[in-house]
């Protein structure tokens, strides 16, 4: 993908949307994380990642 925008030319803008996607595994339902140790342990860490 780099190169392909690298070689693009004669551009005045270009836009492009990256998405990013995090797989989880939180156990059972009735083991179902309170959303500070969702945030704390398997989200905070990403967040330099994210603008």
């Amino acid at each position: 993908m780099a190169r392909f925008l690298a070689s693009l030319e004669k551009l005045d803008w270009l836009w492009v949307d990256v998405y990013l996607g995090v797989c989880v595994e939180l156990g059972r339902p009735a083991e179902a994380w309170p959303v500070e140790r969702l945030w704390r342990e398997a989200l905070q860490p990403w967040r330099k990642w994210f603008v």
